[in-house]
């Protein structure tokens, strides 16, 4: 078994340091996971995690830093539901899924964005069912991702999952639910 050789950080406003911990936690045993299941390490001298008050996006997994809304990261487990711990711990696995799917291997255009986002969502159950065997992840796929995108992907606005993108200004209607869940749907029918 492959030992994470790096000690991850959480940053976020003082007087929300101490919820904190569960994200860091979670991410902590999510990297030796992945890093083992991979077999190549996580290559980067540092991995930090910082919770903003005013960020648009659930997370963004920059390379050594990834940054979370406060309201994704942060968990108090006297005050927040079971959910919001499942959503923290969701978040946070599909995050570190893009330490090895979008930062050390990433295609060379967006076109192939579906491939990113499908493996990271794939892996987002993947890692936390290795780490918390009592959520059943696995199991739930089917009713998160699978039971959703059907319905959404059986309309006439659907679209394949490779897209020719042939301008910058084309790179953000990629992001919708086709492109993070299509992929599942069939990693999941397939298996």
């Amino acid at each position: 078994m492959l030992q994470v050789n790096i000690t991850p950080t959480s940053y976020s406003r003082a007087e929300y340091l101490q919820t904190t911990n569960f994200s860091l936690d979670i991410g902590v045993r999510l990297l030796d996971e992945f890093e083992d299941y991979f077999g190549i390490r996580y290559p980067m001298p540092k991995l930090d995690s910082i919770a903003l008050p005013d960020f648009a996006a659930a997370a963004m997994e920059n390379w050594g830093l990834i940054t979370y809304r406060e309201s994704v990261m942060l968990y108090d487990p006297g005050a927040n539901t079971k959910f919001q711990r499942s959503f923290t711990a969701i978040v946070v696995s599909h995050e570190l899924a893009h330490m090895w799917f979008g930062n050390l291997v990433s295609p060379s255009w967006w076109d192939d964005l579906w491939l990113n986002e499908g493996f990271a969502t794939f892996l987002e159950h993947f890692g936390l069912d290795l780490v918390e065997k009592d959520w059943k992840m696995m199991d739930l796929i089917n009713i998160d991702v699978v039971q959703y995108i059907l319905p959404i992907d059986s309309l006439m606005s659907s679209h394949p999952l490779y897209l020719n993108v042939s301008q910058p200004s084309e790179i953000e209607e990629l992001f919708d639910d086709i492109t993070y869940y299509k992929l599942v749907d069939i990693i999941y029918v397939k298996h």
